[in-house]
This record gives structure tokens, C-alpha cells and sequence, in this order.
């Protein structure tokens, strides 16, 4: 039996609107309390991300290996507990900062979280790209660290480089192949290699895609005693909505 639009109050701070049989529940952050509506699309709605390991604000020491763990859940897409997720969409990205004066972590975690996901990188996760590269390692192909150190970053090398990935090159690392994309534009792959030269430079900023493994923390710098690591693991839907999480890890 339909109710019609039925307002509940339950206390000063917690509200409902019932407006038939398939209510959805969502914040109200004006009321910071609960609504139901019947107009909230899930397809709309964010993933949940969550980094399952490590815990947020652990303390660990330099040079310590670290594991990690993200759970993704999404209305439409599912669940990564139950396999339907795919892993090579879901990314870790982690920064290293020297430790700030008191109050800044939390500065630095909301800059964390709302800086968006750079296009290159949204593109490369929906690319094969990462099954032959990886970030500061060597795969298949040679690192976005490698590639870094052997071209500038400039227009003409970021359009060469467009050129490789579009169309596929050879002998440029050794006998290596890499094959043709011709999947993506030319706008796409230079976005794409303005990423990877970026992205390759910053010996401070590491990227993992996968729903777990494990990274090492750098080994103690000279000048600072102290440091955090920053974790966002990020997740974008079938249906092109991003999720995010980030947690800090304090280093000693």
C-alpha cells in the first residue's frame, strides 16, 4: 500500500520522507540527518571505498614494508568481497610529505581529497597501459620513473610519445614491441603521456592499482626526522561516478 509523501519527524535533528514503496535513504546535510527519496538514483550515487589495511593514522617506522587492502562497493557495480569489482580500476595513490605543524595533516587531507583524478591517469586505468607499466618499477615495459629520466617534459616529446602510444613503437627500449592503441585519440594519449612524464618525475608520489599489496616506505631523510603518508585509493563506477578514501599514515 502507497503512502503519500508522509513527513516524520523523529527528532530535532533526524528527518524522513516516505513517498511510496521504493524510498531510498541519503544525508540531508543541511538537517545532518536522514532523508528517503524516491528520486535519489543509485547509478548516481558514489562508490564505497574503503582502505581495509592499513589503519588511518597508524605509526610506522622508515623503511617498513606496508601492506594494504581496499573493499569497493557500488549498488550497481557490486562488491570486491565477492569478485565483481574489477581490480585494475581501483588505484592506491600514496604521497610522502614531510611532517607539517599541528593542524596541517588534516589541511592536507582534504587538498588530498578534493583534488580530482588527473585525465591521464582516469584513461590509462581504462587502457591496457598498466598491465605493461608500472609506476617506479619495471614490468613488461619500462616504468613511468624510467620514461621520466630518458625524455623532457615538453610539448613536442609529450606529442612523440602520443604518436608511440596510438600507433606502437619499437626498439626505442631494446628489442621491446609496444603495441598500437588505436583505440584511443590523439588527444586521449597525449593526456595520457603528459600523465606518465609527470607522474614518473615525483619521487614522492607512487601509484598502485590493484585491491591489495604492499608498498615500502622510503628510508629516512636527512633533514626530516618526521612524515606522513598520505593513502587515496580511488574507484570510478560503470557509470562514470568517482569514490574515494584517504587516511594518513604518520612515519617515525
Amino acid at each position: 500500500m502507497k503512502a503519500n509523501s508522509i513527513l516524520l519527524l523523529i527528532s530535532t535533528t533526524i528527518y524522513a520522507s516516505i513517498d511510496g514503496d521504493n524510498a531510498i535513504l541519503q544525508k540531508d546535510n543541511h538537517h545532518r540527518g536522514i532523508v528517503f527519496s524516491q528520486n535519489y538514483s543509485q547509478e548516481n550515487s558514489p562508490p564505497e571505498v574503503k582502505i581495509l589495511m592499513p589503519e588511518d593514522n597508524k605509526v610506522y617506522t622508515w623503511n617498513t614494508q606496508v601492506r594494504y587492502v581496499i573493499n569497493v562497493s557500488d549498488a550497481t557495480d557490486g562488491d570486491s568481497k565477492y569478485g565483481e569489482i574489477d581490480g585494475n580500476k581501483v588505484l592506491l595513490e600514496i604521497e610522502y610529505l614531510p611532517a607539517g605543524k599541528e593542524g596541517a595533516t588534516a589541511e592536507q587531507i582534504k587538498k588530498a581529497q578534493a583534488t580530482p583524478e588527473p585525465k591521464g591517469l582516469a584513461l590509462l586505468k581504462q587502457s591496457t597501459c598498466l598491465g605493461c607499466h608500472a609506476d617506479k618499477t619495471r614490468v613488461a615495459g619500462p616504468s613511468f620513473q624510467e620514461i621520466a629520466g630518458k625524455y623532457e617534459q615538453n610539448a613536442a616529446v609529450i606529442s612523440s610519445l602520443a604518436a608511440h602510444i596510438v600507433k606502437g613503437s619499437s626498439g626505442i627500449w631494446g628489442s621491446m614491441e609496444m603495441p598500437a592503441h588505436p583505440d584511443l585519440t590523439e588527444d586521449e594519449a597525449t593526456q595520457i603521456a603528459d600523465y606518465i612524464l609527470k607522474q614518473g618525475a615525483n619521487k614522492y608520489r607512487w601509484i598502485y592499482p590493484g585491491l591489495e599489496g604492499a608498498f615500502r616506505i622510503i628510508n629516512k631523510p636527512e633533514k626530516n626526522p618526521e612524515g606522513i603518508y598520505i593513502l587515496t585509493a580511488r574507484y570510478t563506477t560503470k557509470s562514470n561516478v568517482p569514490g574515494m578514501q584517504s587516511i594518513i599514515l604518520k612515519i617515525k
